[in-house]
């Protein structure tokens, strides 16, 4: 079962996974409040020297993730930013997973014939597992957000430095 659960999160698009962590509509994803509450809020970075290098900040929220990402490219490869990245992906995606099994599991051991208070503590447990997940996600994603900002606030990146992420 546990194989099936990571093919089944694998295909899961990444909009599908970003809903399970923010409980939120599909596109609210932490670098839509990048410039108003994220980057403001993270003390390493300078809000003037950050618009200073990068232009205008946006306010509306597809704007700004439409800005953030653009940045994010010019930055991919320092290693703040990827370390950042990686451990947002990593619980985003055990969180998913983390869903997954909590649905399916507490199923196979009912069907085994298990008792239901061990079915109900093996779907607590997942319940606790998928939240500590997502919330380790919601982090991650905040972090992974202000590490590019915060790059971009102590240097201005130029497009023959930016890195070209595959």
């Amino acid at each position: 079962m546990p194989a099936l659960v990571l093919l089944v999160a694998n295909l899961l698009p990444h909009d599908v996974k970003a809903m399970l962590v923010y409980w939120k509509p599909l596109g609210n994803l932490p670098g839509s409040q990048a410039f108003t509450k994220h980057g403001p809020s993270d003390p390493r970075i300078d809000m003037g020297a950050l618009k200073r290098n990068v232009g205008v900040l946006p306010k509306d929220p597809n704007e700004q993730n439409a800005k953030w990402y653009k940045l994010y490219r010019q930055v991919s490869s320092e290693t703040e930013v990827m370390e950042a990245h990686r451990l947002f992906l990593l619980y985003r995606d055990m969180a998913a997973v983390s869903l997954l099994l909590g649905m399916t599991v507490p199923l196979a051991l009912l069907y085994a014939g298990t008792s239901a208070a061990a079915v109900a503590g093996t779907a607590a447990l997942f319940l606790v597992q998928y939240l500590a997940t997502a919330v380790s996600a919601r982090w991650s994603g905040v972090r992974f957000v202000c590490s590019v900002l915060a790059v971009h606030s102590v240097k201005k990146v130029t497009a023959s430095k930016a890195a070209v992420a595959p």
